[in-house]
């Protein structure tokens, strides 16, 4: 029996172009066909590249790579930018706005609801308002277009708002609230609960009322992060008054690594061989909103060898094993 294919994308902001470039040579050589994956899942900026793929009409591998400059100038652009990202974080909570994140991905998804999209993606969203039986509270929350008993409001939630969403990281963005359902939504980047995206897929897929329920020992999936490492914020080194608004990022920065490091190796314990992590780590970190160092990423994603991970492709990802 063929394995079912995942291809997991964490977040990591402007740093997602890394994993789109991976992506991108490795469909353009013909090891990966996004038409025989089993699902995309995506955290953050992940949710991004897989709710492009995923969409009517998607966009391709390559177009993906070049939308990455021309969506993170728009989203991390500010009017002012002579005045540092941390004084408006210290002024009004957030660097970002949020209503113009929500804008320009109504702008490339349009109308599009989840139920839309032919190809299968789960996202991870942390909900900070989600109702939990006769009460409500923070907790995790899948999107997906997998259909279950009890998942079909999900089906209707458009993709723009699972874009939003998935990328309202705390302190870069507000919250993302909203009205659905006869209900006040209010979601917040899933990276401060699973970053790498690994375990929102795992559970959605082997969830018992998924009518596409497959078993554990049948999944095979491949990680495509993005290159980060332990952030570091030189602020933490200088005295300066200004080092406080900047503790909450390095806060959610180090929770989010830690979250992915968990989660990365859950998928180990659980999938053994049929997981592979692409990681290779980038001479420099770089804030998630930095877009101006995206060619650098890029030049950087097109240099690695992928020569094992190709190698572990053809053993799980491969037509040959249908035959």
């Amino acid at each position: 029996m063929p394995h079912h294919k995942i291809i997991a994308i964490p977040g990591g902001g402007i740093k997602g172009v890394v994993s789109a470039v991976y992506l991108k040579r490795l469909v353009n050589k013909n090891h990966i066909s996004l038409d025989e994956l089993f699902c995309l899942s995506g955290t953050s900026t992940g949710v991004i590249i897989t709710a492009l793929l995923a969409k009517p009409q998607p966009f391709s591998v390559d177009d993906v790579v070049e939308l990455y400059q021309e969506l993170a100038s728009k989203v991390f652009k500010r009017p002012n930018e002579w005045i540092p990202s941390w004084v408006s974080k210290l002024c009004s909570g957030a660097s970002y706005d949020t209503k113009k994140l929500n804008e320009i991905a109504s702008y490339y998804l349009g109308n599009t609801r989840v139920g839309d999209c032919p190809r299968k993606f789960v996202a991870t969203i942390h909900s900070t308002d989600e109702q939990l039986g006769s009460y409500r509270a923070a907790a995790p929350l899948f999107i997906t277009n997998f259909k279950t008993p009890f998942n079909q409001h999900i089906q209707d939630f458009k993709m723009s708002d699972v874009i939003t969403g998935a990328c309202a990281a705390p302190t870069y963005f507000y919250p993302h609230q909203f009205h659905h359902g006869g209900h006040w939504h209010k979601w917040t980047d899933g990276g401060v609960l699973d970053n790498a995206s690994c375990i929102g897929a795992v559970s959605v897929a082997t969830h018992q009322y998924n009518q596409d329920r497959v078993k554990l020992d049948d999944i095979a999936m491949l990680c495509l992060e993005n290159g980060g490492h332990y952030y570091k914020d030189p602020a933490d080194r200088k005295p300066a008054f200004w080092r406080v608004p900047r503790t909450g990022r390095l806060i959610i920065n180090s929770l989010t690594q830690g979250g992915q490091t968990l989660s990365l190796k859950h998928m180990r314990y659980l999938l053994g061989s049929r997981f592979y992590d692409l990681n290779y780590t980038t001479p420099e970190d770089c804030d998630l909103d930095a877009y101006k160092e995206i060619p650098r990423l890029i030049e950087f994603a097109e240099q690695q060898k992928l020569r094992a991970v190709k190698a572990w492709l053809k053993g799980y990802f491969s037509d040959e094993l249908k035959q």
